[in-house]
């Protein structure tokens, strides 16, 4: 007969992938738990680092430290907190170093890119990049711009300032030689004399 498992033993034991001589254990994590409070840090470091969560769509946040544990009509009086909680309750991903700036109300689902400054409110489900920040998706669909973001179609002001430069130089040449065919033209006697 067997000796009887407990849950814990049978739930690490279903995740174990590899098991090393000295006891190290690698396990295969198949739910990621975050919490409100640390989780924004981690997420900076993975940013910092190039690095990106494996599996998104396993890693469930929660709100648990920030929330009150007696009277929760009240609401949560620290601005920080208030603020940590409110955004993973609107599903809201703000990048590396982007800012919103002013009390501006940014929609449920929506995504800012890192180093972005929101200075209009974001609507739902929304991907704002860029300096001012300009929403360049909404529900999944790209957003029509006055200038396109993608990265090869962005205007290259060298290009154009030497456009410019030529234009002004063929303006010049032009100017030169009519001012030489003036100069080389017979001088009409005054009809005064």
């Amino acid at each position: 007969m067997s000796t009887p498992r407990t849950l814990y033993d049978k739930i690490w034991d279903s995740h174990v992938v590899e098991e090393q001589e000295d006891g190290t254990v690698l396990l295969y994590i198949d739910c990621h738990l975050v919490l409100e409070v640390t989780s924004p840090q981690a997420f900076d470091g993975l940013r910092a680092s190039g690095r990106k969560v494996r599996r998104p769509l396993a890693t469930i946040a929660v709100a648990d430290h920030n929330v009150p544990t007696t009277d929760r009509s009240a609401g949560i009086a620290d601005p920080l907190s208030r603020h940590q909680v409110e955004t993973l309750e609107r599903n809201v991903v703000v990048g590396t170093g982007a800012a919103v700036m002013g009390a501006l109300r940014v929609g449920e689902g929506a995504r800012i890119g890192a180093g972005s400054v929101v200075v209009a409110e974001v609507p739902p489900n929304s991907v704002v990049v860029g300096v001012p920040g300009k929403v360049i998706y909404r529900d999944g669909k790209r957003v029509a711009l006055q200038v396109d973001l993608e990265h090869a179609d962005l205007p290259d002001p060298l290009t154009k300032a030497i456009e410019q430069m030529l234009d002004r130089i063929h303006a010049l040449e032009s100017e030169v030689q009519r001012l030489r065919r003036a100069v080389d033209a017979p001088v009409e006697p005054d009809a005064r004399s």
